[in-house]
Order: C-alpha cells, then sequence, then structure tokens
C-alpha cells in the first residue's frame, strides 16, 4: 500500500514542488530585460506593470514593440517610460509611443528644455579623441518632441508596481536631468549613461564618450558604489558590470578625490 501510494504521489506532487521552487529565482532573474538597438540598451522592468526605461533613438520605434510583444507585453499596457536623460538615442523614441499609446513618460526636470525641443544642446564636451571624432555627428542631433508626464526632481519608489526600486535624480553629470532606477533588494541599477560598459571587454566599465561634468559623474558613481552599495550596473550602452569593474577602472586606489 505504501509503495502504491508512493507511486501515485511523486507523479503529482513533484511538479508542484519543483515549479514552488523554481518561480522566484526565475522571476528575479527575468526582472529586468534588455534590448541592445545597436545605438543604445532598452529596458524592461517586469512588475505588476511592465515599465519601460528609455526608448533608443529615432526609427526603433517598430524594433522596441516587436520585442515587448515577444516578452508576452502588449506596448499599451505599459505603465510607464523612464526616460535616463533627454539625448536623442535615449529619448528619441518616446514621442512616438507617447501619442501611439497614451504611455506617461517620466523626465528628469533638469533635461526638459531637450524633451520640449527635440534637440541634444551643441556644447556636448567629448572625453576622449574617439568621442571628439562623433561630436560633430551627434550635437545637435533632433529627435521628435513630446510633452512629459511626470517631472522628476526627487527620488519617487515603483512600490506601487510591485518592484523594490526608486528613481533617482542624478543631476549635473551626464546630464542635468540625468535619472538611475536603483533596486533595493538586488542593489541592481540601471544609469542610462553615467559610465558605459566597455566596447571590447565584456563585463568590463568604461567613461562614457560625453559629459556635462566628468568629476561630478565620478562622484555620482562613486555615491552609487559605497552610499547605495550598487553591485551590478546596467549602462545605456554595451554590457553590464559589477562593482569590482567599476572600482577598478574609476578607482583603482580605492578612494575618490575632488579635484
Amino acid at each position: 500500500m505504501k509503495h502504491t501510494l508512493k507511486k501515485l504521489f511523486l507523479p503529482l506532487v513533484l511538479p508542484l514542488v519543483l515549479s514552488a521552487a523554481l518561480a522566484l529565482p526565475a522571476q528575479a532573474r527575468n526582472r529586468i530585460e534588455k534590448l541592445d538597438t545597436g545605438i543604445a540598451n532598452v529596458y524592461l522592468l517586469s512588475g505588476r506593470q511592465p515599465i519601460l526605461v528609455d526608448t533608443s533613438g529615432p526609427g526603433h520605434e517598430a524594433e522596441i514593440e516587436a520585442w515587448l510583444q515577444k516578452l508576452g507585453v502588449q506596448p499599451q499596457d505599459l505603465a510607464m517610460i523612464i526616460i535616463t536623460h533627454g539625448h536623442f538615442d535615449h529619448a528619441g523614441g518616446a514621442a512616438y509611443f507617447r501619442s501611439k499609446y497614451g504611455t506617461p513618460v517620466l523626465v528628469g526636470r533638469g533635461d526638459l528644455g531637450m524633451i520640449q525641443t527635440g534637440k541634444m544642446p551643441e556644447n556636448i564636451e567629448p572625453t576622449s579623441f574617439l568621442a571628439g571624432f562623433l561630436r560633430p555627428f551627434l550635437a545637435g542631433t533632433p529627435f521628435e518632441p513630446f510633452e512629459p508626464t511626470q517631472i522628476i526632481d526627487q527620488e519617487i519608489s515603483l512600490n506601487a508596481y510591485d518592484l523594490p526600486a526608486r528613481v533617482v535624480p542624478m543631476p549635473g553629470g551626464h546630464t542635468e536631468g540625468s535619472l538611475a532606477v536603483i533596486f533595493e533588494d538586488t542593489h541592481e541599477a540601471l544609469i542610462g549613461d553615467l559610465v558605459r560598459g566597455s566596447l571590447v571587454s565584456a563585463g568590463q566599465a568604461d567613461e562614457h564618450f560625453f559629459h556635462q561634468n566628468r568629476l561630478e559623474v565620478r562622484w555620482q558613481l562613486w555615491n552609487l558604489l559605497k552610499q547605495r552599495g550598487v553591485t551590478l550596473f546596467h549602462p545605456g550602452h554595451f554590457g553590464s558590470f559589477n562593482s569590482d569593474a567599476a572600482m577598478q577602472r574609476f578607482f583603482p586606489d580605492g578612494k575618490f578625490q575632488w579635484g
């Protein structure tokens, strides 16, 4: 009798037990999805309602729609779009989603001028010879302007969407209105163009091509590492990297210094 019950019990219960055991890790792994459009990364945050972070440059809207649908998300069901900063390669598709689907769009207050005019500033400062070469092709690049739904000038919580995360202003470094999204449980951060992943080495960090204030960027990164405890960074360009890679690239002596 005992042997018979065991034969009946295992096929019925074992799949349920395994499913329950795997559910939380799978959910955690898939909470942040990335689309590399070739010009910038777009991220999908899966909570009670999906949230899109950045929209790439103009012309990638259909690609983003197809990607969302492949992930089981209808574009009209997006709770909001968070724009990490107002440059064309991150905010360029926002007007499309705002107009077609009525999607709420959140931007940092300091980048409101770029968003409303649809134009990057001419005086973006390159951080390398390569960036200096690229600047004439990027500075002033237009995109369709739009009026944001919400202007962010202080931290806001995403707990209402079952995401233990906060949208955090990062002004004056890359742009005046830059934003980051920081997860409080997994210590991950979506950082826009604060820094970027490496062009050639997976898992490595590097300086972004342009900044408003390079020293302020270093301070903001130091703060994310030491005050916020971020251990995994998801940048707006190229691959993700961990805190060790960020420290090795930007603070090899383990210190931050002004000036």
